[in-house]
């Protein structure tokens, strides 16, 4: 499988690749998915930083505090709870497309849709 990276930076070759080898392969939507799947991932590990700090500060902070603290935290968890599945549905539609990017064709390799059309 190719790198993302990789595939962001070689749109081009990657959709000719698909073509060649007569691969449906929807690049934008593949694109998109992982800007939307770095994004919720960012999201999520913001969302844990901040949990962890209430986890940190609560301990050490008196009653009316922790009150505060506590509805902060609840609010946080409710926001994971909600972006952890969206998470997983956008990670495995990503998933479910990278799949099907082909490797870079050699630039010596006949095109053909069969062996029999590479002689």
């Amino acid at each position: 499988m190719l790198d993302i990276k990789f595939i962001r930076e070689n749109k081009e070759k990657i959709a000719d690749a698909a073509e060649k080898k007569g691969i449906d392969l929807n690049l934008v939507e593949l694109l998109e998915l992982d800007k939307k799947r770095l994004s919720q991932l960012q999201y999520i590990e913001e969302l844990q930083a901040e949990k962890n700090k209430l986890n940190e500060l609560l301990p050490k902070a008196d009653a009316e505090e922790k009150i505060v603290l506590l509805e902060q935290a609840k609010a946080v968890k409710e926001k994971l709870a909600t972006a952890e599945p969206e998470f997983k549905i956008i990670k495995d539609a990503f998933d479910e497309l990278m799949v099907k990017v082909p490797n870079i064709i050699s630039g010596d390799t006949p095109i053909g849709k069969s062996d029999e059309d590479n002689v």
